[in-house]
């Protein structure tokens, strides 16, 4: 997860997110509908425009080739065109906070007491969509940055992916949909949507894009697998133990489900607090195999724990998903 820093602003994600309820598709791309002022706030006060930037661009999505920082956002240089070779960052200003968005069905007026945003990506006018109807959705938090902020970070290629890259998710979706881009020049518009149920805001909050050039042999940037943590025997070991408790458990149908394991931890060691016995913690990240032939792959993190018995121990056990744990889509090869 990214850090929550002033001058670095994320949405903190909801650790569990519940499923939106589904929306009427959207034929094309929609006007931006500013909240205006004389609404009145359901969450209290909010940032308002944080920079000279904001004020002059509220309700737009800019984009530049390297991190657009809070304060002074400018100084990232925002640019309008990219290509395949380029970084793309970007950053969302709005004119009030997701809370403070209000939100409408059939002209009747909800509480967003726990919003959702949304993302929709088009290409030439096209609707993408990856899951549930849009690019990309996430629960606001019912803290700070759900009430109060007014601007976020938005990255669909930053140069790598790391811990504090604001959604990993957003990277991988937009290589999926490069992926599948004909060559040339193309069109590309994000629309942020603040959701809450069956009520939508009464159009996007905010929305920005880019003309974007797909060379022929373009590379596709996506996640990246993380590193393991064991080597030699021990490694060998642990990957079999890994692979047939997946198996056993049925998380993997077949063995050739899985194309890669990788241990992407240290061991953790503590005690259980009613036996008192040892146990031993780690977690695997999975490659799964190409779903739909677009060369990339689904990876996701588990945790495994085994047991002392004894003077020995058992083996590695399926204990469950890895909630904000390594995931995303990689390339499979």
């Amino acid at each position: 997860m990214p850090q929550m820093h002033p001058l670095t602003q994320t949405m903190l994600l909801s650790a569990s997110a519940l499923i939106l309820l589904s929306q009427p598709a959207q034929a094309g791309p929609s006007k931006v509908v500013l909240t205006p002022k004389s609404e009145p706030h359901t969450a209290g006060e909010d940032q308002g425009a944080t920079s000279a930037t904001h004020r002059k661009n509220m309700g737009t999505i800019l984009f530049a080739s390297k991190e657009v920082p809070f304060r002074n956002p400018k100084s990232a240089g925002f640019r309008s065109a990219f290509s395949g070779k380029d970084s793309i960052y970007g950053r969302v200003f709005v004119p009030r906070s997701i809370q403070n968005t209000p939100v409408y069905q059939g002209g009747r007026k909800g509480k967003a007491f726990a919003p959702r945003w949304e993302v929709k990506m088009f290409v030439d006018g096209k609707n993408q969509v990856i899951a549930f109807g849009s690019f990309f959705q996430r629960t606001a938090s019912r803290g700070e940055p759900s009430r109060k902020w007014t601007t976020w970070r938005f990255e669909p290629r930053p140069t790598k992916i790391t811990s504090d890259t604001a959604y990993p998710k957003v990277v991988n979706g937009f290589a999926k949909v490069v992926a599948k881009m004909q060559p040339g020049k193309h069109q590309i518009r994000f629309e942020v949507w603040v959701t809450q149920g069956q009520y939508r805001s009464k159009g996007p909050i905010a929305a920005g894009g880019f003309s974007y050039r797909r060379g022929k042999n373009d590379k596709v940037v996506a996640g990246k697998l993380p590193k393991g943590f064991l080597r030699g025997a021990e490694e060998r070991r642990v990957l079999l133990e890994m692979k047939k408790a997946l198996l056993d458990r049925r998380v993997a149908k077949t063995p050739g489900d899985i194309i890669r394991i990788v241990p992407s931890s240290r061991w953790s060691d503590g005690r259980f607090t009613d036996t008192k016995k040892r146990y031993r913690k780690i977690m695997g990240t999975v490659l799964w195999k190409d779903k739909d032939g677009d060369g990339l792959c689904r990876f996701t993190s588990y945790k495994f724990i085994k047991t002392q018995r004894g003077r020995s121990w058992t083996r590695l056990a399926f204990k469950g998903f890895c909630n904000g744990c390594p995931e995303g889509d990689a390339p499979c090869k």
